[in-house]
């Protein structure tokens, strides 16, 4: 009998081990998909208060007026896939990679209308460097990457002083994001710990980039790839996020 109790014990902490997990990896799921709302929503409002300046200017011309909404289109799709993937996906780990046939000059094509919106919007300058092989042709998860770009730039935006470096390099199927800002850098113990998810929740101290990173080193090991933290000699943070694509 003690036996069997004992086994019934064992097989229920199990249980309530699993419920607690799968609890724990739908938390981290909600959180991930609020935080990469984010930019995007920013995105928009960026291009809603260009409307509105252009307009009271009367600045306002018909070739600028269809480019303004077809960037915003662009930001809502990317709206849709996130609630679309959100109703099929359990977990980030589950996440299926949709590589598709794309060159250089797109991505960084993608990245610069992120960077000039929020130029607009922001007290803080962007600078966007692209590769020297544009023309280059891989096979690649280019939503994934921008979701990666997103994350980082979102975090760099809390902690920059005045500037964010944004470069994009390739060597040999290796895709590699630099995102540079003037702030304050990692500490320590951030270097070591940022990356673990709700890192700046359990502190409590005010740091935000946990979740962030967190999804950002998921995503660039999905794609075969890795995220690291440095801090520049001149000051300032450094991460990076490296992809491996198919060379076409």
């Amino acid at each position: 009998v003690c036996n069997a109790v004992d086994t019934m014990r064992t097989q229920l902490a199990r249980h309530q081990g699993k419920i607690w997990e799968d609890m724990e990896e739908q938390r981290r799921l909600n959180a991930a998909f609020a935080h990469d709302m984010r930019t995007p929503l920013t995105v928009l409002h960026g291009y809603v208060d260009m409307l509105s300046i252009y307009q009271e200017r009367g600045q306002l011309s018909a070739e600028k007026f269809q480019e303004i909404p077809d960037m915003m289109d662009g930001q809502v799709y990317r709206l849709e896939e996130f609630a679309n993937t959100m109703k099929e996906l359990h977990g980030l780990e589950e996440r299926k990679l949709q590589k598709k046939d794309t060159t250089l000059q797109e991505i960084a094509a993608r990245l610069k209308e992120t960077v000039d919106i929020l130029n607009h919007t922001q007290d803080i300058f962007l600078m966007l460097e692209a590769p020297q092989d544009k023309n280059q042709k891989i096979a690649a998860d280019i939503s994934v990457i921008i979701e990666v770009a997103d994350n980082l730039i979102s975090n760099a935006l809390r902690y920059a002083a005045s500037r964010i470096e944004i470069s994009l390099e390739y060597e040999k199927g290796t895709v590699s994001l630099y995102v540079r800002d003037d702030g304050r850098g990692f500490t320590g113990e951030e270097l070591k710990m940022a990356l673990r998810p709700y890192y700046g929740e359990e502190k409590d101290s005010g740091v935000h980039f946990g979740i962030g990173l967190s999804i950002a080193h998921t995503l660039c090991e999905k794609h075969g790839g890795s995220l690291s933290l440095s801090n520049s000699i001149q000051g300032g943070a450094i991460v990076c996020g490296t992809f491996q694509c198919e060379i076409l």
